[in-house]
């Protein structure tokens, strides 16, 4: 059966992405960036997807980011002095970017961009290819836009972090509709044309995230909802401790406080002989497609 989804989908998760599970911190960082003075600095220590990202980008030029969401990313890369367009099927997502941050974005579907209309030095995939009825055609496309030089940088969720016995740990169709592995991506790349490679996540997870491998590591498999339907994360479970914290200027250093501290137990795991470690990789991937030239 084709994959086949209604873009109506994407304006209902985001016209209520301070409830939908997996969305909802996306509202945060959307609140959150224009309190930093370096946005995608503050982006970077938040998640792999954005570390990755960040540190994948050309030092200047013309970037799109293709299902840019709130629009959060792609201010941050305005800010940073690129010349940015974001954009999304989600018509909800792009108004509510362009009240928020301004006139970087459109609501338009990637496929009618073509090369009269600018080259771009890199083309941003963020947790895209996952959501798309057909991942190749999108990385065709991207070729067609890129300038002599230019990149595309992707980030997905990694079926290769997981072990055999996991058939699926990503969030189910119409949401998602492939989970990829390391291998599998990188082969759609090369049958595409492009050089691919793979970054390693060594400095962010000793930093920012999480050393243990994912058979020891209970967060992956934190379930969203009750047995009964319930969302275990609310809007005010979820805001009232963060927004009080943002209101006394301590979340920034209480999430750092947390963020050392479980450090410290997944060391003291792991140095008695009880825990795996795993550096490079995380539960997402990203990769830096390049044109082959051979």
């Amino acid at each position: 059966m084709p994959h086949v989804v209604d873009s109506v989908v994407y304006d209902y998760i985001y016209k209520h992405s301070e409830d939908t599970p997996g969305y909802m911190r996306y509202s945060q960082y959307a609140r959150d960036v224009k309190d930093y003075k370096n946005p995608l600095k503050y982006l970077a220590t938040q998640e792999h997807v954005y570390y990755s990202a960040v540190n994948s980008l050309p030092k200047t030029g013309k970037i799109l980011e293709v299902g840019c969401g709130l629009g959060y990313f792609t201010y941050a890369l305005a800010k940073a002095g690129y010349d940015v367009l974001g954009i999304d099927v989600s018509e909800e997502a792009i108004q509510e970017a362009k009240d928020r941050y301004g006139n970087y974005f459109q609501s338009e579907d990637f496929f009618a961009l073509d090369s009269s209309r600018g080259q771009y030095d890199a083309i941003i995939m963020i947790e895209l290819i996952e959501h798309v009825d057909d991942p190749k055609k999108y990385l065709e496309h991207a070729k067609n836009l890129l300038a002599e030089g230019g990149r595309v940088i992707v980030t997905t969720p990694n079926r290769s972090w997981y072990g055999d016995n996991v058939l699926w740990s990503s969030d189910l169709p119409p949401v998602h509709l492939t989970w990829f592995s390391e291998s599998g991506l990188v082969s759609l790349a090369k049958s595409v044309g492009y050089r691919a490679n793979l970054v390693p996540f060594t400095r962010f997870n000793l930093l920012y995230g999480s050393i243990l491998a994912p058979n020891d590591n209970p967060s992956i498999n934190t379930p969203f909802f009750t047995n009964d339907g319930t969302p275990l994360f609310s809007k005010f479970t979820h805001s009232k401790m963060y927004f009080l914290t943002k209101k006394l200027g301590v979340y920034d250093f209480l999430k750092r406080l947390i963020s050392l501290y479980n450090k410290f137990k997944e060391m003291i795991m792991i140095a008695i002989g009880r825990k795996k470690m795993l550096l490079r990789r995380s539960s997402c991937m990203c990769v830096v497609l390049e044109m082959d030239k051979n």
